[in-house]
């Protein structure tokens, strides 16, 4: 018997292994990853929202920080032709450590690009999470396109 390559949705739904995550309705806008074992958290950017997740209970606890774009660049994307529901949010692209208390956040911004520092704490008890108020411009750092493939990193 040869090891199973692939599974499909189906079979993990079968399996009654699966936990399914439905924090934003009618969206699978879930794009970038980063896993910080030290603090136990699993930390995910998404269409105008980043998640922070406790490994221990995955399915259960969860944070979440709304950040949309401005209604402004929001109408200036309409304008430029581009889709309302699938270009123009702020979808979070990059996920970087920054220090020990924070990681560097970055989105798209509906095509003009944010950053911004996320204050996650220094140790797993701190139940810290939250984006800093002030926003930098993100050109250069995250792409203007949501559809691109974003690799990172902070050096």
């Amino acid at each position: 018997m040869s090891p199973l390559l692939k599974l499909s949705y189906r079979n993990m739904l079968e399996s009654n292994n699966l936990v399914t995550f439905e924090g934003l309705a009618n969206s699978s806008a879930y794009h970038t990853f980063l896993l910080d074992e030290e603090k136990g958290r699993l930390v995910v950017g998404a269409k105008d929202h980043i998640f922070s997740f406790n490994l221990l209970n995955i399915s259960k606890d969860y944070a979440q920080i709304p950040w949309p774009a401005s209604p402004t660049r929001r109408d200036e994307c309409k304008w430029a032709g581009k889709d309302l529901s699938r270009e123009c949010s702020n979808f979070i692209k990059v996920l970087q450590p920054f220090n020990q208390t924070h990681l560097y956040v970055c989105g798209t911004g509906a095509f003009h690009p944010v950053c911004s520092y996320l204050e996650v704490g220094k140790k797993p008890e701190d139940s810290v999470f939250r984006l800093e108020p002030h926003i930098e411009n993100g050109r250069g750092k995250s792409p203007y396109d949501p559809k691109l493939l974003t690799a990172s990193m902070l050096i």
